[in-house]
């Protein structure tokens, strides 16, 4: 969808493929799932604001343990 609309899209399949990404590509905006396989996606989130802060992270997932860890990220980035 987002191709759709003329934006490419990058997709990694774990924190480190992410990173990797975002190291060597300029990018504006990361849609990050709270489970990246086993890793923990918010911790993706953090490394990644930590490091390129201009970046706007979004994270996503799905479930009641994933609304619960999405309010708690937003609690810390409000």
């Amino acid at each position: 969808m987002i191709e759709r609309i003329g934006h490419d899209v990058t997709v990694a399949s774990s924190g480190a493929e992410a990173k990797t990404h975002v190291a060597a590509t300029s990018f504006e905006i990361a849609f990050v799932d709270l489970r990246i396989g086993t890793e923990c996606g918010l911790t993706l989130a953090r490394q990644l604001k930590a490091d390129y802060p201009q970046l706007v992270i979004v994270g996503m997932g799905g479930g009641i343990s994933a609304r619960k860890r999405l309010s708690r990220a937003r609690a810390e980035y409000l």
